[in-house]
Formats: structure tokens, sequence, C-alpha cells
């Protein structure tokens, strides 16, 4: 089974190529955008409710790396703030453009930061077998969220 560190660094290589999209380097069309952003933030609110709630607190046991956990849950809520005024935006004016940017250079700290120090101090801190089984469990809450948004359309 595979850890969920690689879970989550998977997530970030998606939530990238997400933002590439919107971003309209590959021809997105500004129309598709509202059905894009809602995809992110999804992927986004699943990954980071999965922090926020599992891996962080378990940061937080460790003195000498609460700081990590509180620093990339400060992130969080920008990232939720920008995804926000994405949502409320049109994907048609520069106001769209100058928010991908925001929200790409963010994304892009963040997960620098997390890969460079969050998801090598939790594999010092857990065995094999715990990431392993946080991976159960992060697969498992993602089904939830898949099969209740098939079942609200």
């Amino acid at each position: 089974m595979i850890s969920i560190l690689t879970h989550l660094c998977q997530d970030h290589v998606d939530v990238l190529a997400h933002l590439v999209r919107l971003a309209g380097d590959s021809g997105t069309d500004p129309g598709s955008r509202p059905r894009q952003v809602s995809d992110l933030t999804r992927l986004l609110d699943e990954h980071m409710h999965f922090e926020e709630k599992t891996l962080y607190p378990l940061l937080m046991l460790h003195v000498d790396a609460s700081a990590m956990g509180a620093r990339a849950s400060a992130q969080h809520r920008e990232i939720d703030a920008l995804l926000a005024s994405l949502g409320r935006g049109s994907g048609a004016d520069e106001t769209w453009s100058a928010l991908v940017g925001a929200l790409t250079e963010v994304m892009r700290r963040h997960f620098a930061e997390e890969e460079a120090m969050i998801l090598p101090r939790l594999r010092r801190m857990m065995t094999d077998g715990m990431l392993r089984e946080l991976a159960s469990r992060y697969q498992a809450a993602r089904a939830d969220v898949v099969v209740g948004a098939s079942l609200a359309r």
C-alpha cells in the first residue's frame, strides 16, 4: 500500500496541473472555468481538511515541529480566501488572471515548504505502518466525498 506522503505529493502535482489549466496556458475556455474552480476547490478542501484534522495535530504534539503546523494552517486560510475569490470571479478578466497567479504562487510556496519540512518530519515521526494507515484513511475519506458529490448531482 502507498504511504500518505505519496498521496499528498501526488495531490500537489494535480493541484498545480489544475492551476495551469485555469491560467489558460493550455487553451482553457473561460466558460469552463467555474467548473474547473469547483474541481480544484474540492480537491484542495479534501487535501487541506485531512492535513488540518489529521497530520498537523500530529506535528503539534512535538514542540519543535508545532510551528510548522501552525504556519501551514495559516497558509491554508490564505488559500481558502483566494479560492473563494476565484469562485466569485467570471474567469474572463484581468482580475481572474491575477488571482490564479497569486494562488499558484501561494500553492508552490506551500507545497515546497511542506515537501521540504513537514512531510520529511512526519516520515521521521511515524512508522511505515502508520503512514500506510493514514493513506488508507485518506483514500476512504476521498471516496466518501466523491460518492456524496455524485449523489448530489
